[in-house]
């Protein structure tokens, strides 16, 4: 047969027969294709690669020898380059797949799986209150200072503080809310007094931003939360039932109009985006809950939250962005729910496994919620990962009246006027509102008649809250004169704080009686004492130990029996039962303890 005579059966799985060109072509794309491989093979394949299509390999998007290359990252602006720091990032993370994003709506529960953990050294943050990230720092308050800690590096934990506690030459009276700065470059600061600091971490400087003010001295202003918005400074006032503006211009300080909105006096906390947004606690006219208040004049959303149920409220934050919800902690610090900010409906809650975590304060920063607790920050989303943060240790756990072991092992105590019914409904009353006449820290708990449900005249008996020996009595106290109340007052006035001794002298005619195990209870504005209360005297409890009156009041020193009440105070090793504590907790811990 002669080649070509007939067709050639093909080969089993081989290519199709060719002839002359076609098979040289089939030759030559075979050759191609071994060239790219050996590229590939020998780690220069995407150089050579480009290289035989003709093309230069992407600079952006690649490295030499086929390593990515990073994309460009802009350094952080400084604080003086943009109002608004640059968000904090916590290390990097690995976020397991099964764990939602933050705004996915739902319950979340919370745990060592889905979260990271910044542990602290035991005793730096006892008692934590607010949360703001700065610049890769958390700020928070604990045992009246100021705490910083890193997040995006190792190092340890810091108290901020000014050498001897002042500011100017005004004495720091025990910081218990914080917020950033207007312009977003450092923080402000609110202590119990009434009077805002600044702190500025560039520089490590603290600066006086407004005192507290005399004009508003009865009753006496509670300044108890404070956020910033637009270059203003915003503080709650639940005494004058108002939201204070500072600076403010020819519209005025007062953001509400006229005498405010009843509800304000139970107001615990407020955040602003425009609006205000206050988180109200329950009292006799009113459950917990959340109001708005928006326009010009402003007033007041009847619609917003309106079926919003909250159960012990303590804080409330607004996330950075217009879209972010509200979040609300309730419970005691054992739920956190977010709730959308322009209808007041909830749309997600999160809790810790076993309500183990108590949640003092949050903020959110790069869909990132943290979570602030006793000597731990927690990061959600997270996978796990724990931070060790050493050092900046404050007092003694075991010496604070804010210990919460310490609290909770305290008991029941009898009233110290026979037939009270609740505790005074106002905040001002309460141990550590501000006293703007005397530039001081209230220490005690006033009962006026009317205010705890029976009247109480002068002479009204006043009773001893426990067992106990009497370790003071003033049996041979001295009415105030007027020129000596003066005196006192324009002391505390020139050094705008009250010395222990003058404070002292304006508690008036006193009994003090020692429980045992550092704590003490004291009587204050005694009208007079029994004969047979003196000093070493052992007395039960409910056993009549003075009568209620005005020593050392202005009203006494005026002459008469007008302002007549017990100012009564407990004294847990050596401070008063309150420091360290916001008025919310102040307030639920003394119910506890006089109506169990």
């Amino acid at each position: 047969m002669r080649l070509g005579s007939s067709p050639l059966p093909e080969p089993s799985g081989g290519l199709p027969r060719m002839e002359g060109k076609g098979r040289l072509l089939l030759l030559l794309a075979l050759v191609a294709v071994a060239v790219v491989a050996v590229a590939l093979a020998i780690g220069g394949g995407w150089g050579v690669l480009a290289r035989v299509a003709g093309r230069k390999p992407t600079p952006t998007s690649l490295g030499m020898a086929g390593t990515p290359s990073p994309s460009p990252v802009s350094p952080s602006p400084r604080p003086s380059d943009s109002p608004v720091p640059p968000s904090p990032t916590s290390r990097p993370t690995l976020l397991p797949t099964a764990t939602p994003p933050l705004n996915a709506g739902g319950a979340v529960l919370l745990d060592d799986s889905n979260t990271d953990r910044y542990v602290l050294e035991a005793g730096v943050l006892l008692h934590p209150h607010g949360l703001v990230l700065l610049h890769g720092n958390a700020y928070l308050i604990d045992a009246g200072q100021l705490v910083s800690f890193p997040l995006l590096e190792d190092g340890p934990a810091t108290r901020l503080f000014p050498p001897d506690g002042q500011v100017e030459g005004i004495q720091i009276g025990e910081l218990i809310a914080l917020a950033r700065s207007p312009a977003g470059e450092g923080l402000i600061l609110l202590d119990k007094r009434g009077d805002l600091y600044r702190y500025d971490p560039a520089g490590s400087l603290w600066s006086v931003e407004q005192l507290m003010d005399q004009r508003r001295d009865s009753p006496n202003p509670v300044p108890c939360a404070l956020a910033s918005y637009n270059g203003r400074v915003y503080l709650l006032d639940s005494s004058y039932k108002q939201v204070w503006r500072h600076p403010f211009d020819e519209v005025g300080e007062a953001y509400l109009p006229g005498d405010g909105d009843a509800d304000l006096y139970r107001g615990i906390d407020l955040g602003v985006d425009g609006d205000v947004f206050v988180l109200l606690r329950q009292g006799m006219k009113g459950p917990a809950g959340l109001i708005r208040f928006a326009g010009a004049p402003a007033s007041r959303d009847s619609g917003f939250a309106a079926g919003l149920l909250l159960e012990t409220p303590t804080r409330l934050y607004l996330g950075p962005e217009s879209t972010d919800p509200i979040y609300l902690i309730d419970r005691d610090g054992r739920r956190l729910q977010s709730v959308d900010r322009e209808t007041g409906e909830v749309v997600g809650s999160f809790a810790f496994a076993g309500d183990r975590v108590e949640m003092r304060a949050v903020e959110v920063r790069e869909g990132r919620l943290y979570i602030a607790a006793s000597d731990a920050l927690y990061v959600y989303p997270g996978s796990g990962q724990i931070h060790f943060v050493s050092g900046g240790q404050g007092p003694l756990p075991a010496e604070r009246p804010d210990n919460p072991e310490r609290l909770a092992a305290l008991g029941s105590f009898t009233l110290p006027i026979a037939g009270m019914r609740y505790l005074p409904d106002r905040d001002s009353f309460l141990p550590g509102s501000p006293r703007v006449y005397r530039y001081g820290i209230h220490e005690g708990l006033d009962l006026y008649g009317g205010t705890v449900g029976i009247e109480i005249p002068y002479g009204t008996e006043v009773l001893a809250a426990a067992d106990g020996v009497v370790i003071r009595a003033d049996q041979d106290y001295q009415a105030m004169t007027m020129p000596v109340y003066n005196e006192l007052v324009a002391l505390c006035a020139s050094l705008h704080r009250t010395p222990a001794d003058v404070l002292d002298l304006l508690r008036g005619r006193q009994v003090w009686i020692d429980h045992g195990n550092g704590l003490v209870t004291r009587y204050v504005h005694l009208a007079g004492i029994p004969d047979d209360v003196v000093t070493g005297t052992t007395v039960l409890r409910g056993q009549v130990i003075g009568y209620a009156g005005n020593s050392g009041t202005s009203e006494e020193a005026e002459g008469g029996q007008r302002g007549v009440h017990l100012h009564f105070e407990v004294m847990l090793d050596g401070p008063y039962l309150g420091e360290g504590l916001s008025l919310i907790e102040t307030r639920r811990l003394l119910q506890r303890l006089l109506f169990p």
